[in-house]
């Protein structure tokens, strides 16, 4: 593995008291009737990023009221037994959640993606339909998951893992849209189980845009990521594209499983990427065995590449109302650093934390 130079280190083995400089978007409106306003402007995401001094983020406070998204519980309801992988953007003054949901608590039942809406990431208001629904007899069917959406301009995209998680594995699709709701979708997968190390599928990563390219950190494997066991292998990739739509993958992971026998000695799977102005910062979720659950570490790069582990992974584990914690989300919201993620509770339900340092 690469090493980061001095000054990158320097974020995990010292905490000095570092002042945050965020320009964010001026709140429009407080009203949550509209569950999405038209984003405006055609520039590119990059412009608009946010210049801060990257902090450690290592000390997490998870809400003492998790979840704060669960299952409906209402039979008959498209999400009444799952609610998952939750990925969440901040839009004008609202944030605005996708996520899997599923009557079936388990992966013997369609799998498809939802919509939800909040002004302080605690009280979520969701839609009665799924988003995007699992279409029969297509290549995304029964299972379509792991949302990623970024905002572009005047245009939502979002990639998502379609396919079947219990057989022959899944594949990445993409998905246009101009108010969060309404999706075009791509008629085929835009990355696929190409590489000696993600035969066993492949799911969507975080995406950004930067000097006009996508790149997107992606996870593949072998062996079982909806079950793991001890045969599941699986890592964080990394691909690049100058439309969305055809992707260059990397002949090798950025990111292996394997590193730290207590986190993730079977899996390295990213949730999250932020940019500073010289660091790139991954939340990922670690696997290491049967019986172990799955917990969130973090690792910082100067490059988007090449990866450095923070040494006392995990940042985050499971606790006495979840024993597994997989799929972070991390955004710059209200001054900090706060996570969406999904836990098992005891079924699969999203949470909330905050970072404290």
């Amino acid at each position: 593995m690469h090493s980061l130079s001095t000054n990158a280190m320097s974020h995990f083995t010292h905490n000095p008291l570092l002042v945050s400089i965020l320009f964010i978007l001026p709140w429009i409106s407080s009203c949550t009737k509209d569950p999405v306003d038209q984003p405006e402007g055609n520039g590119d995401p990059v412009d608009t990023l946010p210049e801060y001094s990257i902090l450690p983020h290592t000390d997490w406070e998870q809400y003492a009221n998790n979840p704060v998204l669960q299952p409906t519980e209402n039979e008959g309801d498209w999400d009444e037994n799952m609610t998952s992988a939750p990925f969440v953007i901040l839009l004008r003054d609202t944030l605005r959640m996708w996520y899997e949901g599923s009557t079936s608590v388990k992966l013997d039942g369609v799998i498809q993606i939802g919509y939800a809406w909040s002004l302080d990431g605690i009280e979520w208001n969701r839609l009665d339909a799924p988003v995007l629904e699992a279409i029969p007899d297509s290549w995304a069917y029964p299972h379509m998951a792991s949302p990623v959406v970024l905002e572009d301009g005047d245009t939502l995209r979002m990639w998502f893992g379609g396919g079947d998680y219990t057989s022959v594995g899944m594949v990445i699709g993409y998905a246009a849209s101009l108010d969060g709701i309404h999706w075009t979708r791509h008629d085929a997968p835009v990355i696929s189980r190409t590489k000696d190390w993600n035969t066993g599928g492949v799911l969507p990563g975080p995406v950004m845009k930067e000097d006009g390219v996508y790149k997107m950190w992606f996870t593949g494997g072998t062996g079982h990521v909806g079950y793991p066991n001890s045969s599941t292998s699986w890592s964080t990739g990394y691909a690049t594209s100058e439309d969305g739509v055809q992707w260059t993958v990397n002949d090798e992971p950025v990111l292996e499983h394997g590193m730290n026998a207590e986190f993730d000695e079977n899996s390295a799977l990213a949730g999250s990427v932020i940019r500073s102005d010289t660091l790139y910062e991954m939340w990922y979720s670690g696997f290491r065995g049967i019986g172990q659950g799955s917990s969130i570490g973090v690792a910082v790069s100067e490059d988007g590449i090449n990866w450095e582990r923070y040494e006392g992974n995990p940042v985050m584990n499971k606790s006495l109302i979840s024993d597994a914690l997989y799929n972070p989300r991390v955004i710059i919201f209200e001054g900090g650093y706060q996570m969406w993620y999904s836990a098992w509770h005891p079924g699969p339900t999203i949470h909330h934390a905050i970072a404290i340092n």
